[in-house]
C-alpha cells in the first residue's frame, strides 16, 4: 500500500507572524502621533502673554524676588524662594539690601512726571501719593483685555512696554496686581474671576519686563473679585472694578499704604 507523502512548510508559522507585525507597528506609530497631537492641541489652549511671560521670568538674572499670589494663594516668603533657586538665606538678604539701596536716590516725582505725559488718558489713570513715594498706574482691563480673555492687544502691549521702557532705566520696584469684577466665569483656560486677574496680571509684568524692567523687580498679586472700586450691580462699576494696577516703589515689600488699600 502505498504510503501517504507528508510535506511540512514550518516556515509557514513565521510568515504569518511577519504578515502580522506591521499592524503592531503601525498601532505604536499611530499612538505616538495622537500624543503629539495631543500635546500641540494642550499647548493652543494657552494664552499667548501668558506662555510669553512664563518664558521671560525662566530667561530672568534671578529668581528671588517671586511674590506669588498674596492673600488668596498666600505669600511665597524670601526662605521658600532660597529653596528654589539653590541660594543661601543670607544671600539673598544681601541681595534684597543691595536693591533697597540702590533706588533710594530715585526721583519718583521725575518718573511719575514722564509716565503722565505718555500714558493716555483713556488708557490708563497714573497718580501719584501725597509723600511722592508711590506711583500708581491704573490700567482699564477693557482696553487692555477682551471681555474673558487675559491676552493682551498689541496696541496694549506696545504701550504697556514702553512704559516698561521709563521704568527700566531706574532701579525702582514694580507690584502688579489683578482684579475682576463679580461676574461668574468658568472657562477651561480660567475656571474663576481670581485665574482670569492672575493671567491679566502676568500679561501686564510680561509687557513690562519686555520693555525693560528687571525680572526681579517685579511682583505678582491676583485678587479676584476682592477689593471692588465700584458697585458691580452696574455696568459702570463693573468695567471699574475690571482693572490691573501697577504700583512703583523704591521698595521691594509693599508699603504700608497700598497693603490698607488691598
Amino acid at each position: 500500500m502505498t504510503q501517504p507523502i507528508i510535506i511540512n512548510h514550518p516556515e509557514e508559522d513565521g510568515a504569518v507572524a511577519k504578515s502580522s507585525a506591521w499592524k503592531i507597528a503601525l498601532a505604536d506609530f499611530y499612538t505616538t502621533l495622537s500624543c503629539v497631537f495631543f500635546v500641540l492641541w494642550i499647548t493652543s489652549q494657552i494664552p499667548e502673554d501668558a506662555k510669553t511671560g512664563v518664558a521671560e521670568w525662566f530667561q530672568g538674572k534671578d529668581t528671588q524676588s517671586l511674590n506669588f499670589i498674596k492673600r488668596t494663594y498666600g505669600e511665597v516668603s524670601v526662605d521658600d524662594t532660597a529653596m528654589i533657586d539653590g541660594r543661601a538665606d543670607n544671600q539673598n538678604d544681601k541681595t534684597e539690601q543691595g536693591a533697597d539701596s540702590d533706588v533710594a536716590g530715585v526721583d519718583m516725582t521725575e518718573i511719575y512726571r514722564k509716565l503722565k505725559s505718555m500714558v493716555r488718558e483713556d488708557a490708563a489713570q497714573v497718580l501719584m501719593d501725597k509723600d511722592a513715594e508711590i506711583i500708581e498706574i491704573q490700567f482699564s482691563s477693557d482696553f487692555l483685555f477682551r471681555s474673558g480673555s487675559a491676552s493682551l492687544s498689541e496696541k496694549a502691549r506696545g504701550g504697556i512696554a514702553e512704559v516698561g521702557e521709563v521704568l527700566g532705566t531706574t532701579p525702582v520696584f514694580v507690584h502688579v496686581f489683578g482684579y475682576a469684577d463679580n461676574r461668574r466665569i468658568n472657562s477651561q483656560r480660567y475656571p474663576s474671576n481670581l485665574h482670569l486677574s492672575a493671567h491679566r496680571a502676568i500679561s501686564v509684568i510680561g509687557a513690562l519686563t519686555a520693555g525693560g524692567v528687571e525680572h526681579n523687580r517685579a511682583t505678582l498679586h491676583a485678587e479676584g473679585e476682592l477689593n471692588p472700586i465700584g458697585d458691580n450691580e452696574t455696568v459702570a462699576g463693573r468695567r471699574m472694578n475690571r482693572r490691573v494696577v501697577a504700583y512703583v516703589t523704591k521698595s521691594s515689600e509693599l508699603p504700608d499704604a497700598i497693603e490698607e488699600a488691598q
